[in-house]
């Protein structure tokens, strides 16, 4: 009966899924809105990911790789003790990360194992990212450009930050000595490439 009632779910949310408008693709990078998580899921050689995805209270079936999820209802109770990157407006960080030390929600298969959901910025100028994203939730708008410290970096780190009320896609690429200064890259709505591990 439980099984039956799953795909019962997940065709559900497939029809729905099919009459959502697109995020738009660009050189594969999509649009995405952290305040409405529309993304389609991959893994790296292209099978469609199916499973679901979680954040807070708020859950979603990822069905063919596609997978909507309304974030504008799940506001925090209280921002962090420790504002990781410095990003300032009572900000309340959300690591999907199989390791995160206090995780907040995940991707998970079919089978119930969490996978690693990856974004990339299309903003930054490396080849090779560290998959180093998050979900941060900030009670006010935080702009912060240029090279500025922060006393949970190592090191003085490149911000081009531009956060709005609610939930915003913030990412945490480390330094690679004499090759690229670390940076933090952050918006509401940006491109991202969008891969599953």
């Amino acid at each position: 009966m439980r099984k039956a009632l799953l795909l019962l779910a997940l065709g559900l949310a497939a029809c729905n899924l099919q009459g959502l408008p697109g995020s738009g693709e660009e050189g594969g990078f999509q649009l995405l809105n952290a305040d409405e998580l529309r993304m389609t899921i991959r893994y790296g050689d292209g099978t469609p990911f199916e499973g679901r995805l979680r954040v807070l209270e708020a859950e979603a079936p990822v069905v063919g790789g596609r997978v909507y999820l309304p974030l504008r209802t799940q506001s925090p109770r209280e921002p962090d003790p420790y504002d990781l990157l410095c990003l300032g407006g009572g900000a309340f960080y959300v690591d999907l990360s199989p390791t995160a030390p206090s995780p907040r929600g995940g991707l998970y298969r079919a089978d119930g194992s969490q996978a690693q959901l990856l974004l990339y910025p299309k903003a930054l100028p490396y080849r090779v990212p560290d998959y180093l994203w998050y979900l941060v939730h900030v009670e006010e708008a935080v702009v912060k450009g240029g090279l500025q410290e922060c006393p949970y970096l190592p090191r003085a780190a490149q911000y081009d930050l531009e956060l709005s009320p609610g939930w915003n896609l913030v990412y945490y690429e480390p330094e690679d000595p004499g090759i690229h200064r670390a940076w933090v890259y952050g918006r509401k709505e940006a491109y991202w490439k969008v891969w599953a591990r």
